[in-house]
């Protein structure tokens, strides 16, 4: 199995960068699918995670569209996200 690629930080509970995210998907079918539309990775708080179908109603159902948004599926996620402008939600786009 694939496991995610991190670097420790230099506080505990506090990464600074990690290169790759995979989840374990035996171990979220355990979850109910409605307590885990969203949520923050426990490594990386500041990374929060949301289920497609949020994506989809905030991209396609919310006009207009809520500022400050930036989606990327899990697999294409790299630590420059955030800098490819190809990723914004503002462009409506996946």
């Amino acid at each position: 199995m694939e496991k995610s690629v991190w670097k420790p930080a230099l506080t505990p509970g506090n990464i600074l960068t990690y290169k790759k995210l995979v989840f374990n998907d035996e171990i979220l079918d355990e979850i109910p699918l409605n307590d885990r539309l969203v949520f923050a990775l426990a490594e990386a708080s500041r990374t929060i995670v949301f289920h497609k179908s949020v994506v989809d109603k905030i991209i396609y159902d919310i006009d207009p569209m809520p500022e400050g948004f930036l989606f990327c599926r899990v697999d294409k996620w790299t630590p420059s996200t955030a800098f490819e402008n190809e990723y914004y939600a503002n462009e409506r786009g996946l």
